[in-house]
C-alpha cells in the first residue's frame, strides 16, 4: 500500500514538474525578467521544490495536521516560499527579487491547489 502511494507521489510530482516548468517558464521571463530562464531549468526548480515541501509535509504529516486547515495552508505557504524562491535563485542565477517575482504566482497556485485538497480530505 505504501509503495502505491510513493508512486503516485512521484507521478505527481513529475506531471507537476511539466506543468510548473511552463508556468514557471513564463512568469519568470515576464515578470521576473530573469533572462537565462529556460523550460528544463524552470521543470527542474518545480521539481527540486515540490520535492522538498512533499517530503517535509508528509514526514510531519500527523503532527501538522493538528493545527488544522488554516495551519496546514500557511505551514504550505512558508515553506513552499522558501523552497521555491531559494531553489529559483540557486538554479536561474538571479537575485533574491527576480526570484521572489517569478516565484509567487506560483507558490499561490501551489498553496490554493494544497488547501483544496486538504479541504476535501478534511
Amino acid at each position: 500500500m505504501e509503495g502505491a502511494v510513493v508512486t503516485t507521489i512521484i507521478i505527481m510530482l513529475l506531471v507537476s514538474a511539466v506543468i510548473g516548468g511552463l508556468i514557471l517558464w513564463g512568469l519568470a521571463k515576464a515578470i521576473g525578467k530573469i533572462e537565462n530562464a529556460k523550460f528544463l531549468n524552470s521543470a527542474l526548480i518545480c521539481l527540486i521544490a515540490s520535492a522538498i515541501v512533499y517530503v517535509v509535509m508528509y514526514a510531519f504529516d500527523t503532527q501538522i495536521a493538528e493545527f488544522g486547515l488554516a495551519g496546514v495552508t500557511i505551514i504550505s505557504l512558508v515553506l513552499s516560499a522558501i523552497a521555491f524562491i531559494v531553489i529559483g535563485k540557486l538554479i536561474w542565477n538571479c537575485t533574491w527579487m527576480q526570484s521572489f517575482k517569478a516565484n509567487i504566482v506560483w507558490i499561490l497556485i501551489n498553496t490554493a491547489l494544497l488547501y483544496w485538497s486538504v479541504s476535501a480530505a478534511m
